[in-house]
């Protein structure tokens, strides 16, 4: 039988509930909860030829949350008489029902527009239809300008920017077509006019706006003949007085404040993109670590302070571009994209220590090529990765298609936000890593292999170098292509009988591609390619002939060839670079090598110091002996030639 579990304490359980009935009476109400999006704004401004002006607005806003139980506007100014045919509307889902709206204007120059539903507005889009009169002259915003008289509207300051705003001016037919003021760096200089329509009795001229920013009050202004309007003096100065509503705006404090959604979504973003550069970083070090090279950066701080620095700086760069703050914006992404940024990998050149040949078997030769297989789906050059890049456009498109039609403004930034990725698909690849010293160049010789193997008489193998006493791949892989006097010969016999035991591939640090030919001329040792593996990721491939000392395969190439001692004292050995390190380069010169160390050329004479080669004379040459020199390939002259 189970113990039964014990009963809590009379004062723990009073206790507790003295701690409930305090929070219940202490707890404030909950306040409702609601977001306006300004979708639309259109105003009709009728004036009349005493001056006076009647003012009509539809207003499509969005409510989130609610219930909406009153609508503030700023910047509509005082001395108003509203209409009284002001109403609100739904608009697509619950259509047809309508709301009448009470105007009450205050001395603070805003106008409250009090909604007549019962329980206020929930979430939906709605239209508000309302109107007031009130004088230009009053204001200043009727003046003279010598034959025409300039009307000025400043449009009310909303707690959000305008996508989509239009105001049509309907004035007194006159002679003269109405038009925009000619200053271009005027208050109404983002005004576009769009259309004209002249009548009989009235002249319509309809303007609109790109963008209205977030509290901005727009000024809207136009022209017409100054003869309709009576009581304008014709002596009037043309003194322009900034346009403003008839009291100071108010403090910047008491604008609406930021919605908190803006700085929540902008600090989750730039958590994400902070958590993915941390991610591509990993990757990016691991790889670097697995290769032997050296990651960098375009911007050289700590990892830790680049990586939050640049979310940090891409979460205030969205909320501000929220807050139509575009400049600092701008400003914040830009750092934010720097701090991003990867610079290719560097791999620096360090001496080795000796080492011995062996030649590879079958298998060895066609295990894959050691590369970091990290980070995948954050690489712009895998396919993986490729797919990845595209889904987000994908996606980040069909989003700004969405909110094209709600806020042109917006489906922009979603645009512009993929610039953020490209530092992270395009920088730091693997692409970019430099190749494996040793098993980056298997690719060449088994390209080279497979063309020269066509021909009767040649035969490759590839040769592996393992460092005496390497215990594993370091950083010293990425060192030049060793002098000859550092190794051991790969044509020794020693070498030959595949070297000590134990090694295995993956030790090496540098394998090439040894090319016999069956008929070679006496004194060929080793006819090998190479690729020279400098400082970063240059990767030069290099045609190295080994030779005994004054033998026919030693007076087969010309004297302008410069020969070096090899491991023993009778060995000669010359490195020859073809002119543009292409394999197809690489591979003429070869094919010109072995014509020429081939028993065709054996009775050829060698070209005399100075002989012509190339089409280039030498010192102390004469035009008679030019015709001793054997025919030779021309590749192979160009190549000498240099």
């Amino acid at each position: 039988m189970l113990p039964s579990s014990p009963r809590p304490s009379a004062r723990v359980s009073v206790l507790a509930l003295l701690v409930l009935c305090l929070v219940g009476f202490v707890a404030r109400p909950a306040a409702a909860w609601v977001e306006i999006d300004v979708r639309a704004h259109r105003a009709t401004v009728g004036v009349e030829p005493d001056g006076r002006a009647e003012v009509r607005h539809e207003l499509l806003l969005r409510v989130r949350g609610g219930p909406l139980q009153s609508l503030e506007i700023e910047g509509v100014g005082q001395e108003l008489g509203p209409l009284g045919d002001a109403t609100v509307r739904a608009v697509g889902k619950g259509l047809g029902r309508v709301w009448p709206l009470e105007l009450e204007p205050r001395d603070d120059g805003a106008l409250v527009l009090r909604i007549g539903a019962e329980k206020g507005l929930r979430s939906g889009v709605y239209r508000f239809e309302f109107g007031y009169r009130f004088d230009l002259g009053e204001r200043g915003w009727l003046e003279r300008r010598g034959d025409r008289a300039r009307l000025t509207w400043v449009q009310p300051r909303f707690s959000g920017g305008i996508d989509s705003a239009q105001v049509l001016f309907r004035v007194p037919h006159a002679a003269m077509e109405p038009r925009l003021p000619e200053e271009e760096d005027g208050p109404a200089a983002a005004v576009l006019l769009t259309e004209v329509r002249r009548g009989p009795e009235l002249d319509e001229v309809e303007l609109v706006r790109a963008h209205v920013a977030r509290g901005e009050p727009a000024v809207w202004q136009v022209e017409v003949d100054a003869a309709v309007f009576r009581g304008l003096e014709a002596e009037s100065v043309a003194t322009v007085r900034a346009p403003s509503s008839s009291t100071p705006p108010p403090p910047r404090q008491l604008l609406p404040r930021t919605p908190a959604w803006m700085w929540s979504f902008g600090a989750a973003l730039g958590l994400l993109y902070a958590l993915v550069l941390g991610l591509k970083w990993r990757a990016v070090r691991r790889s670097c670590a697995e290769l032997g090279v050296t990651p960098r950066v375009l911007v050289p701080i700590p990892a830790s302070l680049r990586v939050l620095g640049a979310g940090a700086l891409l979460g205030v760069a969205t909320t501000f571009a929220l807050l139509e703050s575009l400049t600092w914006a701008g400003l914040a992404w830009a750092g934010a994209l720097l701090l991003a940024a990867l610079l290719p990998p560097w791999r620096e050149p360090r001496p080795r220590g000796p080492g011995e040949w062996a030649r590879l078997d079958e298998g060895e030769a066609r295990r894959p090529q050691r590369r970091a297989d990290f980070g995948r789906w954050l690489d712009g050059s895998d396919s993986r990765g490729a797919l990845l890049l595209v889904g987000i456009v994908a996606a980040t498109c069909v989003a700004a298609w969405a909110l094209l039609s709600a806020s042109p403004y917006r489906a922009g930034l979603t645009l512009m936000s993929l610039s953020g990725w490209l530092p992270i698909f395009l920088t730091g690849r693997a692409s970019d890593m430099p190749a494996d010293p040793a098993w980056g160049s298997v690719p060449l010789y088994r390209w080279l292999a497979k063309r020269l193997e066509r021909d009767q008489g040649v035969a490759c193998e590839l040769w592996a170098r393992r460092p005496v006493r390497a215990a594993a791949r370091g950083p010293e892989l990425g060192e030049e292509l060793a002098s000859p006097k550092e190794d051991v010969d790969p044509a020794d016999d020693r070498a030959s009988r595949g070297g000590p035991s134990g090694g295995a591939a993956s030790d090496c640090d540098e394998i090439r591609l040894r090319v016999l030919h069956e008929r070679a001329l006496p004194g060929v040792r080793a006819i090998e390619v190479g690729v020279e593996i400098g400082g970063g990721v240059v990767a030069l491939p290099c045609v190295v002939v080994r030779v005994q000392d004054d033998s026919p395969a030693y007076r087969a190439l010309p004297h302008s060839v410069h020969w070096v001692r090899g491991r023993t004292g009778e060995e000669r050995v010359t490195i020859l670079r073809p002119r543009v390190p292409t394999r197809g380069q690489c591979l003429q010169l070869l094919t010109g090598v072995l014509r020429l160390l081939s028993a065709g050329q054996e009775g050829a004479k060698a070209p005399r110091r100075g002989a012509r080669v190339g089409g280039q004379a030498q010192r102390g040459a004469s035009p008679s002996s030019a015709h001793e020199a054997p025919t030779m390939p021309r590749p192979l002259q160009r190549t000498l030639s240099t």
